[in-house]
């Protein structure tokens, strides 16, 4: 009778372990994201609404910067089967977790996002951890540091899958998750969900910084305001920190703007660095095409 009463347990156990889907709406991810030359801001994720790309069903994936989560857009589309979660940017389709791994295999994948670039992981452990809610959640442990927990994502952030591998001075960590505005994760080395230390305004400005439209398509404009006439400079850096442009103006006193013409330039995140005067500032601009 015991052993009968054990085994259901298990079953039932396994049964709650195995149902925990992660492509889920009204799931909320956010992901700190840190430069190493400075700052830090916080990217928020959602699934909400269905597609369809070629014959294949999707949840549409929605990313904003904006902590009141009033401002989406559209990021891709995720779908998931028997244990696999792929992403698309609607033309590509990408396997971005496999949650049928076992302890000593590779999981290989290739990020769409430019550059293309290819992930490799082996899986070292998987064990189970206990979410905010008392549900317990497979944790797959991998050779590089990185985890991910079933229904869930890895710790990086939910698109991040394997992301050192592919950039350097520029760090992801997921900081909460809630399913129906319940908190279901909480990373202990974030005190809050939202952690944004970059851009409006920053360390050595006292006036405000802005970009606008942001996102933006073709080309963004940073708006400020001087304290006196001076030369002004603006570095922009890609995802992976290094400058890829410059641009400088000498201007007057009062509100004024630079325009960054992004032509030619791939989709991604970008960073600026202001320099006038004694008054710097930093921020993040999206470009999407």
């Amino acid at each position: 009778m015991k052993k009968t009463i054990y085994l259901l347990g298990l079953l039932a156990l396994t049964s709650q372990l195995t149902a925990q889907p992660l492509v889920q709406e009204n799931k909320l991810w956010n992901v700190i994201e840190c430069l190493n030359f400075g700052g830090c801001s916080t990217e928020s994720f959602k699934l909400s609404g269905d597609t369809t790309i070629g014959d294949l069903s999707y949840k549409k994936l929605y990313s904003t910067f904006d902590t009141a989560l009033n401002e989406w857009y559209l990021w891709g589309a995720m779908r998931e089967t028997q244990g696999k979660v792929f992403h698309s940017d609607f033309e590509n389709e990408t396997l971005l977790y496999d949650f049928n791994l076992s302890v000593a295999d590779t999981f290989r994948t290739t990020v769409l996002e430019p550059p293309e670039c290819p992930i490799e992981l082996i899986v070292s452990s998987i064990d189970t951890v206990e979410m905010e809610n008392g549900e317990e959640r497979q944790r797959y442990q991998f050779n590089s540091g990185e985890q991910w927990i079933k229904g869930m994502g890895s710790l990086n952030g939910l698109i991040y899958v394997g992301v050192y591998q592919c950039i350097i001075d520029q760090y992801y960590d997921l900081s909460c998750v809630h399913l129906e505005d319940e908190l279901i994760f909480n990373n202990p080395d974030f005190e809050y969900c939202y952690v944004n230390t970059v851009g409006l305004p920053e360390i050595h400005s006292d006036k405000a910084v802005s970009v606008f439209p942001n996102p933006f398509k073709t080309s963004a404009s940073i708006a400020y305001e001087l304290n006196k006439a001076t030369s002004v400079q603006v570095s922009i850096y890609n995802h992976l920190g290094k400058q890829i442009e410059v641009i400088r103006k000498k201007q007057s006193a009062g509100k004024q703007k630079l325009i960054w013409d992004a032509t030619g330039f791939p989709s991604g995140v970008y960073y600026f660095h202001l320099m006038a005067g004694k008054q710097t500032a930093r921020g993040k601009m999206l470009l999407i095409q």
